[in-house]
């Protein structure tokens, strides 16, 4: 379950509803806070480790609901997912030809998951 973006009944903006490993639901939401701009990460139910207790208050996220959860603070803080996506395969293509020892601090997985995040940012992007 994805919702990248929603609104709250009170009008405030959601930026993210997901479902953590352990079936907790996730939700990153604007606060209504007037004193400054912030933001809430809530999380319910979904079942702890050991399997017998309810799981409020935290979420046990795999790579790719981190990045989901990145991409809503991302989007809160108004930065744009486009340039912070091609930074990081820049960086590794910048590792990668200057020799900066990038095999010990690269793993093939966080390569892959570098260029297929950029792509999907810019298929995101490109549907706008």
């Amino acid at each position: 379950m994805t919702d990248t973006s929603y609104e709250t009944p009170r009008g405030f903006a959601g930026y993210a509803q997901l479902e953590d490993t352990y079936g907790a639901r996730v939700r990153v939401q604007e606060s209504s806070a007037a004193s400054r701009r912030a933001v809430w990460i809530f999380t319910e139910g979904g079942a702890v480790a050991s399997g017998d207790k309810p799981n409020d208050g935290s979420a046990h996220l795999d790579e790719a609901q981190a990045r989901q959860v990145r991409d809503a603070l991302t989007a809160f803080l108004g930065d744009d997912p486009l340039e912070a996506a091609a930074l990081r395969v820049e960086e590794l293509a910048t590792d990668m030809r200057e020799g900066n020892g990038w095999e010990d601090e690269w793993s093939s997985r966080e390569i892959r998951d570098a260029v297929l995040h950029a792509a999907d940012v810019v298929r995101q992007g490109a549907a706008r």
